[in-house]
């Protein structure tokens, strides 16, 4: 029974008076090392740097389900609500922003290339996190669709990036955080969070690459995967107007123009020319992709024809090039051509 008792794990009175203490002291560093940082789930984390434990934020349930399944903290604020802004807390954990987030999971990552062990739990004095002895790639699997769409919208937020994607008039909010470093923009852009739209059925007949980064969570229809890819092309924007059924897996599913301004502004992604789109992409296997949409996408392309050739120059020309537009003879020749294959395979 004694030594159960030694065992036992400090209690919440106790680290709350802990924490008073250091506060006042304001340095934590003698007790680096030590399991003495309260989380959400009545657990105790290591003080540790760098820090992969999250102060408080406006998480909804699927980023606090998403980020606890990356292998980050949330931090007990309430236990803790007196000393949030204690420099002697602040070393050892991440603000909630977009930069504390993107260090959190490098923190992460880099714990898991090191095999590190790092949490106790008031059960039982030191148990194994979840996710240990895996890579941040690894963990990204086992995100849901809707944890991976949270995780993107909260990180691709106009604040996030500085006074160049705020309001328009220029003037930064006194408030509002630095932009984001290189090595954070550089980690966001491998996160497989983005949407992209459904495989063409030539895409589907093609070998996709199974890379870690390239990983796609096809849960609820949706498809995700990370802007830069080993082995695969860059993810794109598609030109406006073109309709969502003929692109296929290598252009993003956006929620917003505001999205589509920051994934071109901060992350380096590209929108394709109108005339590169229909020479490399609708040109390619035209008979093979929605006809209603094709339709669609060439009459904007004829209704708009004398702006986009202002802002493309060779669209003219790659237009009157390409035989794209579907006639009845042709859609009859397409009736003909399903009706003998389904005939052949009776």
């Amino acid at each position: 029974q004694q030594q159960q008792q030694q065992q036992q794990p400090p209690s919440r009175e106790f680290i709350s008076v802990l924490w008073r203490w250091m506060a006042q002291r304001g340095d934590a560093a003698e007790l680096a090392h030590w399991p003495v940082l309260p989380v959400a789930g009545g657990k105790l984390r290591l003080l540790q740097q760098p820090a992969q434990v999250l102060q408080g934020g406006d998480w909804t349930e699927a980023l606090a389900s998403a980020l606890q399944k990356l292998g980050c903290c949330l931090l007990d604020c309430q236990l803790l609500s007196q000393q949030l802004h204690c420099p002697a807390l602040q070393p050892f954990v991440q603000q909630p922003t977009a930069a504390g987030v993107l260090d959190a999971l490098a923190a992460v990552d880099a714990a898991g290339a090191a095999g590190s062990n790092s949490s106790t739990s008031v059960q039982q004095q030191m148990q194994p996190r979840h996710g240990e002895g895996r890579s941040l790639q690894q963990l990204l699997q086992t995100l849901s669709s809707a944890e991976r769409h949270h995780l993107r919208t909260y990180l691709l937020q106009r604040k996030w990036f500085g006074a160049a994607a705020g309001s328009t008039t220029g003037v930064a909010e006194a408030a509002a955080p630095a932009s984001l470093a290189r090595d954070q923009l550089q980690l966001l852009r491998l996160l497989p969070i983005y949407e992209v739209h459904q495989p063409l059925p030539y895409e589907d007949s093609q070998q996709q690459p199974q890379q870690p980064s390239a990983a796609a969570s096809k849960e609820g229809h949706a498809m995700h995967c990370a802007l830069a890819q080993a082995g695969r092309p860059p993810l794109l924007l598609a030109p406006n107007g073109v309709s969502s059924t003929v692109l296929g897996s290598r252009f993003l599913r956006c929620e917003s123009a505001a999205e589509e301004e920051l994934l071109q502004q901060h992350l380096g992604v590209l929108r394709l020319p109108m005339s590169a789109l229909l020479a490399r992409h609708l040109a390619a296997a035209p008979q093979q992709l929605d006809q209603r949409g094709l339709v669609s996408s060439l009459v904007h392309v004829l209704q708009n024809l004398q702006q986009l050739a202002q802002e493309d120059g060779s669209l003219p020309s790659v237009l009157g090039d390409l035989m794209l537009i579907p006639t009845r003879a042709a859609a009859a020749a397409r009736a003909g051509q399903q009706q003998q294959q389904q005939q052949q395979q009776q």
